[in-house]
């Protein structure tokens, strides 16, 4: 009882230093990942060594597919910090990203409910879901991009009327009280909103501004919410919007001479709207079948919820997170092209469903005997997940079993057990931790035959020229250097006869066409590095060669 008052007393404290435990873990353990993560960091490394803030480079080549923000943020706190070399300070934007989801989907379901309980319980479960936790260490857009939609969806609920206890307050003999009726208190100001957009703009293009928008249309047309658009807009808040985005984006025209739009409209976004890009295309219900393993350890808490909806489809919070929730999953199982992190922005809705149907029905979750099936079930998976990394990791990796992640994966599967003979979901926070905790800190540092790119890095002196021949990762540009030199046998053969300091890194598969072009230039064998690469599925072998003269 005592911890729980304290718990409830100071929310904000307590859900920062969760985020703490759960995002800070890993982030100097985890090498750079590829192939995004390497990417963007790349970019952002030579952004901030060029001193050019404007274009978007991967060593010489242009990388016109995303706005600058997340180069900005990456490369400020990369400055800050003054660790260029180091993949956990271009992190720093993601797991602030992450917090700032967890604080502002708190801080709706609180104006939602008037539940400061249930508002700390609804931003613990966000921020212990496994697909936010893992994005929370990438250096991408997506953490961040999660951050600011949430916090304008925080923005956009209050100036529809949302207000403190009229979730719970609201009966069905109420419906009169609409979302757009019922505001109780002084409108806020839309700028916070519209500043919102423009910054959604410069992380990722159209989706943040598509999210809003399309929460708007299913208020309107869907459920009826007269005037929601006027009561968005605001022409101060567009030209903040404008402000904010029209300057990069002018300049960025004008440096590339309208190349970026075509790349990253055209080439980009449209052919992912068109088909399945770069090999990641997928069905609808792809995310759907995912869910159980993305949404972990919370997926069936929603599962549970959702029959509910009906009873509780006239309160304003609901009404709002399935206007923001709904269509956004829907968009992304509808796109060919699929990737896991892509639902990202629906998943606070998701949550906020949740927490209202928790504090209007929890009395029934877990009435029905399929309600229990379910839980027992999942339970059951819960416990295969927890023992997935200690079991599956050797065999894969071809690794020692490593016996001291049996301890962990044992005290998260008690306490899945604790939360399904005791209906209580606490515990499954405890079980999240445990996984988390055990991958940062057992488990990636053993799997070392995935890390590659940071194996090689090693064996090679600081400011070695050095050439690529089979093996052309983001993540190895990233650890040895932008010059690195990427291309095939002749190129590695060259590029050694050319720079007698150098270094050539020939992967097996290319070593007779290698030792075809080098002739009879004398060579040293520095050593090898043998691993699977993650990015493809293949095993590689990797050979570094000095010219001897």
């Amino acid at each position: 009882m005592i911890a729980s008052s304290i718990l409830q007393r100071w929310p904000v404290i307590t859900l920062l230093l969760l985020c703490a435990v759960l995002y800070l873990p890993g982030q100097t353990q985890l090498p750079p990942m590829d192939r995004d993560e390497a990417r963007f960091a790349q970019a952002s490394k030579q952004m901030l060594a060029s001193g050019d803030y404007i274009d978007i480079r991967f060593q010489d080549d242009p990388r016109h597919k995303k706005p600058v923000g997340i180069y900005w943020l990456q490369t400020a706190s990369v400055a800050a910090l003054n660790m260029p070399d180091s993949i956990a300070a271009y992190r720093v934007p993601s797991w602030l990203g992450a917090m700032l989801a967890v604080l502002c989907c708190a801080a709706l379901i609180r104006r939602a409910t008037g539940n400061a309980a249930l508002a700390l319980g609804g931003g613990m479960m966000l921020a212990s879901t496994l697909l936010v936790v893992v994005e929370a260490h990438l250096a991408k857009t997506d953490a961040a991009l999660l951050g600011v939609v949430t916090a304008m969806q925080y923005c956009l609920f209050r100036l529809l009327g949302g207000v403190r206890g009229e979730a719970s307050g609201m009966r069905k003999n109420n419906e009169a009280s609409s979302l757009a009726s019922s505001c109780l208190t002084p409108s806020p100001s839309p700028l916070p909103f519209w500043l919102l957009l423009g910054v959604g703009l410069l992380l990722k293009g159209p989706i943040a501004p598509l999210i809003a928008l399309m929460t708007l249309l299913v208020l309107r047309y869907a459920f009826g919410e007269r005037g929601v658009f006027a009561r968005v807009w605001s022409r101060a808040g567009f030209l903040l919007m404008l402000a904010v985005v029209a300057p990069w984006a002018v300049l960025i025209h004008q440096h590339t001479g309208g190349a970026f739009w075509y790349e990253s409209v055209v080439v980009d976004l449209l052919s992912k709207a068109a088909g399945g890009q770069e090999s990641h295309g997928a069905p609808p219900g792809y995310y759907t079948l995912l869910s159980p393993v993305l949404l972990w350890p919370w997926w069936f808490v929603i599962i549970l919820a959702l029959p509910f909806w009906r009873r509780l489809k006239h309160l304003a919070a609901v009404r709002f997170a399935t206007a923001w929730s709904v269509p956004t999953w829907l968009l992304f199982e509808l796109m060919p092209t699929k990737l896991p992190h892509y639902i990202l922005p629906a998943l606070p809705g998701l949550v906020l469903f949740t927490a209202v149907a928790w504090q209007e029905c929890a009395a029934d979750f877990f009435a029905a005997r399929w309600r229990r099936g379910l839980t027992a079930g999942y339970a059951v998976f819960s416990a295969a997940l927890l023992l997935a990394p200690v079991a599956a990791l050797p065999i894969a990796l071809k690794i020692p079993v490593l016996w001291w992640g049996i301890v962990p994966a044992l005290l998260g599967i008690f306490l899945v057990g604790l939360a399904w003979k005791k209906r209580r979901a606490l515990p499954l926070l405890g079980a999240a931790l445990s996984l988390y905790l055990a991958l940062f800190f057992l488990h990636v540092p053993q799997a070392q035959p995935l890390w590659v790119s940071p194996r090689l890095a090693a064996l090679i002196p600081p400011g070695t020229p050095v050439a690529l021949a089979g093996f052309s990762e983001p993540s190895a540009v990233f650890l040895i250097g932008t010059e690195v030199s990427l291309g095939g046998a002749e190129g590695a053969a060259a590029f050694l006869l050319a720079h007698p300091g150098g270094i050539a890194v020939v992967e097996q598969r290319q070593m007779d066409a290698f030792r075809l072009a080098a002739g009879d230039l004398p060579i040293d064998n520095l050593g090898t590095v043998r691993g699977l690469n993650y990015s493809n599925g293949k095993w590689v072998e990797l050979t570094l060669w000095r010219n001897a003269n």
